[in-house]
């Protein structure tokens, strides 16, 4: 991995790994290091200097000095100038650092003052310290990139929280916080990528053990949890995305936790279809008031006894029942915008309509109305046919024909993109001119395509249109 654009001075390497420097004269707080790679110069002190990466730190251990003793000072030095000394194509090495405490020859230490490249020692063996070396290495010259989210250690395992502003990963984190699990970062988590299948995250200083909660404000973790609640970074292991839920789960679990619904109704996209195509409501299936019943005039809402309704909504509840002759009915609990009704289900409809009167099925039904006296009339069905059957036509507005006409290719590719049964009507709005297109144009009026048809053709020249029908 090199090249990141990142670097670490030789001082906080210096600082970091503990090593001595042996060149006090050079200034090693600002030389720069930008490779992860190190060098052990074996072949060099031989005198091969080909594919020679003079750039990388170079590491001399207990068996380059032993063998640069062997050639004797005048050799090594030799060898070691044409190291230090770089030229235009190959720059100097960042620095030299020999390790197992190995003395350093004063000839070389003054070579190294010659050429500006500082000599430092490690009291470490050769190879623990250069695993402990190329992984610093490899951490602080990573490429980096900062996101969006929440950075927690779960059990030992690093976990991101990503999500929409506002949605709550803060307070998420503050829970599991609470919960004996660490924060590492809120609001934004810097990555480095440390190797092909690493990623470690953390937070920047300015706003490292912060949490800012809404309504609340910046909380310090670390002081008001303890200094176990708190970690300077973590492997990310997991990545979790918070996203809202539909508009209908949020209604579900309304009516599953409170009995009703607060924030609409899992049928107020439906309204207007539902008003041009049904005849009854299931408010005038209950019985009449105590006004009606005194003699007052009746309700002329109220369905009758044998008339023929259409009704349309959700089946919230199903109950299958056996005949005496071992035949499968039900009991349907239908419910429209302002109440429900129990609708009867025989044998042989039953047979006949299954496979679409199931719960949450959203359904236009055709029956006859079986009445009594003081209580709640119930439907006989008949027929059954869902929402999504319901013809509808999608209108497309143009100013003008040539207007339509500088459009159309791309109207026609977006219409191919959504192939469906619903018919596609154009409208020119400067002459009130009307256009059914083919069949082969007929779209799927899906929620996601209509809101792009929208965005690029504007949602004033967008509609759609549901044909009532008089029968099922």
């Amino acid at each position: 991995m090199q090249g990141s654009g990142y670097n670490v001075t030789l001082k906080e390497l210096a600082d970091k790994l503990e090593l001595e420097n042996c060149t006090p004269d050079l200034d090693i707080d600002h030389v720069k290091i930008t490779q992860t790679e190190v060098n052990r110069p074996a072949l060099q002190l031989a005198g091969y200097f080909d594919y020679f990466d003079s750039s990388r730190i170079q590491i001399i251990g207990h068996v380059e000095h032993t063998y640069m003793q062997k050639i004797g000072i005048e050799r090594s030095v030799e060898v070691m100038e044409r190291i230090m000394c770089g030229s235009e194509e190959s720059p100097k090495p960042p620095c030299i650092i020999y390790c197992r405490e190995i003395w350093i020859e004063d000839e070389i230490v003054e070579l190294a003052n010659k050429y500006n490249v500082p000599l430092l020692r490690s009291r470490k063996a050769t190879s623990p310290f250069m695993a402990e070396l190329i992984r610093w290495l490899n951490t602080e010259l990573a490429p980096r990139c900062s996101v969006h989210g929440v950075l927690v250690d779960i059990y030992g395992e690093g976990v991101l929280i990503m999500g929409e502003s506002g949605i709550g990963k803060s307070e998420v984190a503050l829970e599991l916080i609470h919960r004996g699990h660490r924060l590492v970062s809120d609001d934004v988590v810097e990555i480095k990528r440390v190797s092909d299948s690493s990623l470690i995250g953390s937070a920047p200083d300015i706003t490292r053990h912060f949490i800012e909660l809404r309504g609340i404000g910046i909380i310090d973790a670390k002081t008001l949890f303890g200094v176990e609640s708190v970690k300077d970074e973590q492997e990310i292991n997991l990545v979790i995305k918070l996203e809202e839920y539909d508009k209908e789960t949020v209604l579900s679990y309304e009516k599953e936790v409170l009995g009703i619904y607060l924030s609409g109704h899992p049928l107020d996209r439906y309204r207007n279809m539902m008003e041009k195509m049904i005849s009854a409501r299931t408010i005038d299936f209950q019985p009449s008031d105590e006004d009606d019943r005194e003699g007052g005039e009746p309700d002329e809402s109220k369905v009758r006894d044998n008339q023929k309704v259409i009704i349309g909504g959700m089946i919230t509840e199903k109950n299958v029942k056996y005949t005496k002759t071992n035949k499968v009915m039900a009991f349907l609990t239908v419910e429209d915008l302002v109440g429900t009704v129990e609708v009867m289900v025989f044998p042989r409809d039953y047979e006949k309509w299954q496979n679409m009167i199931n719960e949450d099925a959203r359904v236009f039904i055709q029956g006859r109305v079986s009445a009594e006296d003081d209580k709640a009339s119930k439907l006989i069905l008949e027929k059954v046919r869902p929402f999504s059957d319901i013809p509808r036509e999608l209108w497309i507005q143009f100013e003008s024909k040539d207007d339509y006409s500088q459009k159309e290719k791309g109207l026609l590719e977006d219409l191919r993109n959504s192939q469906g049964t619903d018919t596609v009507v154009i409208y020119l709005k400067d002459v009130k001119a009307m256009k059914k297109l083919s069949a082969a144009y007929h779209v799927n009026l899906q929620d996601e395509w209509l809101a792009q048809m929208s965005k690029k053709y504007g949602e004033g020249n967008i509609r759609v249109v549901e044909r009532a029908l008089k029968t099922l």
